[in-house]
């Protein structure tokens, strides 16, 4: 876990109002188009902490309290080689939260991606318009929170996009502890059985999950991503991992503790259970949260 003293030992600037933010980040938080658009976090200090997790506090009590009393900012600095020619990577930006004295990493889509904001449904539907057309078929952009129970995909993915226990101040892309954001992205079944030698279990999980397979052996097997994964280090077989069906999606949270998918559970208790461990990682418990008291066997 990193501290407001490690943030501001990398950053060359912190604040938690618009009106300190240095004046070319203002700039590229205010881009609008292309493929290098920074999440809307100008919005997100703008309205606050409690804003930001208002829904977190709705679904997930226990966890979303916590978050709405943090102190929300952002930090970054510029890039070592800034070539003013190619302005758009000029910037490191960073949006944190210092809950008990420790700081998680916030991320937010651009504006009007995140599924809160004011024209998002119009905005999705035209693009599964411009699919169908392109492809001359009824086509539709995943939206993988859905997957998810209502409750959690309301609390962790309406007005940000999943939350990290970052282990240095760059963050990274892999984020750990809590919900995945979308864009981490989330990680593949198979590539989590790879990672683990048990790839060979992917013929149980065919005969589990029919149609999980994808068309071409190379590409990874979306239709079950990983939301969340309990090992601080996001290796070895000990802790806790959750997957949901991405082309059906049910609401159904599948869990393999330590390994052992042989014996994968369900969670029959998901939003209990999610908020309970989010709050033991936000209070920095010791130990291992147990999620025992909330599954059944999986009955393929």
């Amino acid at each position: 876990m990193i501290t407001l003293a490690d943030i501001e030992h990398y950053s060359s600037f912190f604040s938690t109002k618009l009106d300190d933010l240095p004046s070319r980040v203002i700039e590229k938080l205010e881009q609008k188009i292309g493929i290098c658009r920074c999440g809307d976090y100008m919005t997100a200090l703008d309205k606050g902490a409690e804003w930001l997790f208002e829904y977190t506090a709705k679904y997930q009590p226990l966890t979303g309290n916590i978050l709405s009393k943090g102190k929300l900012f952002l930090y970054g600095k510029p890039a070592e080689r800034w070539d003013k020619t190619n302005p758009d990577n000029d910037y490191f930006l960073h949006c944190g939260l210092e809950v008990n004295g420790f700081v998680l990493g916030i991320y937010r889509s651009p504006i009007g991606d995140n599924p809160d904001d004011i024209g998002y449904k119009v905005k999705l539907e035209r693009i599964n318009q411009n699919l169908t057309r392109k492809w001359g078929k009824p086509t539709v952009m995943e939206e993988r929170h859905l997957s998810l129970p209502f409750e959690i995909s309301q609390a962790y993915y309406s007005r940000f996009d999943g939350l990290n226990v970052p282990l240095t101040a760059a963050h990274g892309i892999y984020t750990r502890l809590l919900p995945f954001p979308i864009h981490r992205p989330w990680q593949s079944i198979d590539g989590y059985l790879s990672q683990i030698r048990l790839k060979s279990k992917l013929e149980l999980v065919h005969e589990w999950f029919p149609g999980c397979k994808p068309k071409r052996k190379s590409d990874p097997y979306t239709k079950l991503m990983i939301f969340l994964d309990t090992r601080p280090t996001l290796s070895g077989k000990e802790g806790d991992i959750f997957f949901v069906k991405n082309h059906i999606q049910d609401g159904v949270i599948y869990y393999i503790r330590d390994g052992d998918i042989d014996n994968l559970m369900v969670l029959t208790e998901p939003v209990e259970a999610i908020d309970k461990y989010c709050h033991h990682i936000l209070m920095r418990n010791d130990g291992r949260f147990d999620f025992m008291p909330y599954i059944s066997k999986f009955i393929g």
